[in-house]
C-alpha cells in the first residue's frame, strides 16, 4: 500500500452544497460492496483542507462506521477525476506498479477478511460497530509475487476465467466452484508460486462485480441478480484458496 487515510473534516452546510467544481459523496453510506453511490453534490476546490491530489487519485474506499469491511473502486480518469469524501470513509492507495486495486478489492469485501476482522477487530464492538484506519493497515492481505513469465501468466490466468465461465452454466447460486478453486491451488501450491496469476483473474472477476453492480442498479433484473451471486461465490472460493487449503488453517482465535 501507498497510503492510508481519511476523508475530510466537513460540516453539513458543505455536503449539501450542489456547486463546485469537485464532486462529493456525503458519507460511509456512499459506499457499499463494489460500488459508489453519488449523491449529486459538490464542492470547491477551495474548500478542501487537505491535499487535494489524494482525491484526484484512484484508491479503495471504505465505509468507517460497520461490522464489516465495505469497499468500493474510485476509479480516476479524465471524465472522472475522482471523489472527495468526509471522515466517515477511509482510502487506500497503492503503488502505480504491483498489486491491482480490484485485486485488494475482492479480497477486502471477501467473508475471509470480514471473519478476520470480526474475531479481531469488531466482534466486541456491538453497539456501534467501527473500523479504525490501523485495523486496516493490519489486515492479512495477501502478498503476490509477479515473476511468471508474462504469456505463461496470460495464459494461465485466461485459462481460469474459462474455468470460471464453464462452471457458472452448471453452477447454483451458491456453488463452490470445484474446479476453479483445484486449479487456483495448483497455482499457489506447487513448486512455483504462480500467485500473480490468481491476482490476474481476481482482477477479471472484480471488474464484472463493478459492472454488474452498476448494472443492477440501473436495470434490476433476476439475471443480473444471479450473475453476481455466483461471481462472488467464484471470488470467495478462490480467496480461500489463496489463505489456506485446509480449513483448520483458517480457524481464528476468538
Amino acid at each position: 500500500m501507498k497510503e492510508t487515510y481519511r476523508g475530510e473534516e466537513i460540516g453539513k452546510a458543505a455536503i449539501t452544497d450542489e456547486q463546485g467544481d469537485l464532486k462529493m459523496l456525503l458519507g460511509g453510506q456512499s459506499i457499499r460492496p463494489y460500488e459508489i453511490t453519488w449523491e449529486g453534490r459538490k464542492t470547491a476546490r477551495s474548500k478542501v483542507k487537505k491535499r487535494v491530489e489524494r482525491y484526484l487519485s484512484t484508491k479503495i474506499l471504505l465505509r468507517k462506521s460497520s461490522a464489516r469491511i465495505i469497499a468500493a473502486l474510485d476509479q480516476a480518469s479524465g471524465r472522472h477525476p475522482g471523489y472527495v469524501f468526509p471522515q466517515s470513509v477511509y482510502a487506500i492507495e497503492l503503488q502505480l506498479r504491483g498489486m491491482h486495486e480490484l485485486y485488494l478489492l475482492c479480497l477486502l469485501n471477501s467473508e475471509v477478511m470480514n471473519e478476520y476482522l470480526w474475531r479481531t477487530v469488531t466482534g466486541y464492538k456491538f453497539l456501534q460497530p467501527q473500523i479504525e484506519l490501523e485495523d486496516i493497515r493490519a489486515l492479512p492481505i495477501r502478498r503476490v509475487n509477479f515473476t511468471t513469465p508474462e504469456n505463461e501468466r496470460s495464459a494461465l490466468a485466461s485459462q481460469g476465467i474459462r474455468i470460471f465461465d464453464r462452471e457458472c452454466l452448471r453452477a447454483a447460486n451458491s456453488a463452490p466452484f470445484p474446479e476453479l478453486g483445484e486449479f487456483v491451488a495448483t497455482c499457489i501450491g506447487g513448486g512455483t508460486d504462480k500467485s500473480d496469476v490468481v491476482h490476474d483473474i481476481l482482477v477479471t472477476l472484480g471488474r464484472r462485480m463493478t459492472v454488474l453492480t452498476k448494472r443492477a442498479r440501473r436495470s434490476p433484473s433476476a439475471d443480473t441478480t444471479n450473475r453476481m451471486t455466483v461471481t462472488r461465490a467464484a471470488i470467495e472460493t478462490i480467496v480461500w484458496r489463496l489463505y489456506s487449503s485446509r480449513p483448520a488453517q483458517m480457524a481464528l482465535p476468538l
